[in-house]
């Protein structure tokens, strides 16, 4: 697997990260190197990181979306790399031995903490080549970790069950239910945020949104009861609208990520659309599934051309419209981020480990230093 020590990495650590205190402004993440993450779970999970969560300044838990992959890591002290440590399958007792490559793929694409509480989410969403149901992707746990993000050896908690995780998306205005158990390219539920705030976790949707108008959605339940089947889950629709310097609508955009920053979330947006499948039998598979929705199969949520550059937003939950940081640039610019953690903090401004999804030649974690956030 490939160790991110090349010239591009080294290049990236020369750019000092360029933070414009105006919102919009371009951002520069500085690439970190560090050896394969993921060593022993097959030979995509170490490119495909997904989420990121950090305990203190140097020790962070990031997640891939193969298998059930939780892994430690620890940034070196002049931030210009990271050193892989535990994997967290010891908490998993469907995923023991991860080199035996038999584990169930949950799809995890976000993490977040309470202190040192863990909470990891599955996409709940269609498998997008084989346009195809798969129950494993509908999984939430938690589990604890040491002050220093270590494996405590206890098992996690888990919420497996298809039809009580469903009913975080039922009941609103627009109806978010009728997009579950549905094709990604038509829109379906698709979840790759997650941020825990006073005791509730806010799952960020890349889709369904509003793609015509820059709507994009949030659902928040309270943690503890997701885990206890019957209670109540007190669920809330958060519909939140972005747009560009003019005051337009962005199209085509969906929620990516989500952090934690006191009373508020750092949200990271891209693409809400997806490629679509290849072999005759999928597009068929797709074209039925999606005739239902609204459009009568003409509602698409197909990736737009070229990639939508990624961006940074700051938003209080309660408000509909939130403050742009910036636009992520440089050779990170057309690359898919899908993570970020807050691991420094002074003042309003942050220090912000980014995580990107199979990022061509670079490597898949970055930071950037002394971003300032708008009030």
């Amino acid at each position: 697997m490939q160790n991110f020590k090349g010239a591009a990495a080294a290049a990236g650590f020369l750019v000092m990260t360029m933070a414009s205190n105006a919102s919009g402004g371009e951002l520069l993440p500085r690439a970190l190197t560090g050896e394969a993450l993921f060593d022993d779970y097959g030979a995509d999970a170490g490119s495909n990181i997904s989420g990121v969560v950090c305990l203190d300044g140097q020790n962070c838990l990031v997640v891939a979306d193969e298998l059930i992959a939780v892994q430690r890591i620890t940034l070196n002290k002049n931030l210009t790399g990271y050193i892989p440590g535990e994997t967290f399958e010891g908490a998993f007792s469907q995923c023991i031995d991860p080199a035996a490559e038999n584990c169930p793929e949950w799809d995890l694409e976000a993490i977040a903490r309470d202190g040192n509480r863990v909470y990891v989410t599955g996409s709940m969403g269609f498998a997008r080549k084989k346009v195809k149901f798969d129950p494993d992707r509908w999984a939430v746990a938690t589990f604890n970790t040491t002050a220093n993000g270590s494996p405590t050896g206890a098992p996690a908690q888990k919420q497996t069950d298809h039809s009580r995780l469903k009913q975080v998306f039922n009941g609103f205005r627009p109806d978010l239910s009728r997009y579950v158990d549905k094709p990604l390219q038509c829109g379906g539920v698709n979840i790759e945020g997650l941020a825990h705030l006073n005791g509730t976790l806010y799952f960020g949707l890349r889709s369904p949104s509003d793609r015509k108008n820059g709507r994009t959605y949030i659902v928040s339940a309270q943690a503890k009861s997701l885990f206890t089947n019957g209670a109540p889950l007190n669920t809330e629709l958060h519909v939140i609208s972005f747009k560009d310097a003019a005051g337009a609508p962005i199209k085509n955009i969906g929620i990516r990520a989500l952090e934690k920053l006191g009373d508020r979330l750092i949200i990271a947006t891209g693409d809400a659309g997806v490629a679509d499948a290849t072999k005759q039998k999928h597009l068929d598979r797709r074209e039925d599934h999606c005739r239902a929705l609204p459009g009568g199969g003409e509602h698409t949520n197909r990736r737009s051309e070229p990639r939508m550059q990624p961006r940074l937003w700051i938003w209080k939950p309660g408000t509909s419209t939130p403050k742009e940081i910036g636009r992520i640039g440089g050779a990170f610019g057309d690359q898919k981020l899908e993570g970020m953690a807050v691991f420094n903090r002074v003042g309003e401004n942050v220090d912000l480990l980014l995580t990107f999804d199979n990022p061509d030649s670079e490597s898949p974690l970055a930071i950037l230093k002394a971003l300032p956030i708008p009030n």
